[in-house]
């Protein structure tokens, strides 16, 4: 079980769900039916494991590698999967979407009343957000919740709370202040949007 740090136009991509790194650093499921099946069931496949599946070595820890004497890294024999691991299955978390603001409270504390948004369509206003909540990329089904916004990027439709296309999260973000005065300037951030 090696990989390779090359391609980024690879097919590889890794089985870990909600995992969407693709291309280098994989390693394959083991040949062995026994580890395949415990490799499947930590990374909470909803399909049957084989061995022409990858999980991404973001899932290991340093002690689950090692380097063979030609440079490769391998996977410990009897290591499997452990960090970054859905806690549930597919199902369960499809049915309950979470922000993807890290820390939100949303997703800490039960029984908040909130609502989720996706991200914008609009590839420009979309990269403002990505950058304003520290995020690498975002899917589809990136959502995020009301608690990030001020009451005002909101209006109602009946009984719907609809955010405004105007609208930029704002409160309770990861290290807002730093991610605005060292890594982007608010003019860097606001050359973003039209």
């Amino acid at each position: 079980m090696s990989f390779s740090d090359k391609s980024s136009k690879s097919r590889k991509f890794c089985s870990v769900f909600g995992c969407q790194r693709r291309g280098g650093g994989m390693f394959k499921y083991p040949s062995d039916q026994k580890s395949r099946i415990e490799w499947g069931n930590v990374c909470k496949l909803n399909r049957t494991a084989s061995s022409t599946m990858y999980v991404c070595r973001r899932h290991f820890t340093s002690s689950d590698m090692y380097q063979t004497s030609k440079g490769l890294t391998r996977v410990c024999r009897g290591a499997k999967p452990s960090l970054y691991l859905p806690p549930e299955s597919p199902q369960k978390m499809k049915a309950k979407q979470i922000c993807v603001v890290l820390e939100c409270e949303t997703n800490r504390v039960e029984g908040l009343r909130t609502t989720l948004h996706s991200f914008p369509r609009c590839s420009v206003r979309r990269t403002y957000w990505q950058l304003i909540c520290r995020l690498k990329q975002t899917s589809r089904n990136t959502r995020i919740c009301n608690l990030h916004f001020h009451d005002s990027d909101f209006y109602f439709n009946g009984s719907r709370k609809i955010l405004k296309r105007t609208a930029r999260p704002c409160l309770q973000l990861p290290d807002c202040e730093n991610v605005l005065s060292t890594d982007h300037s608010e003019d860097v951030l606001n050359s973003f949007l039209p």
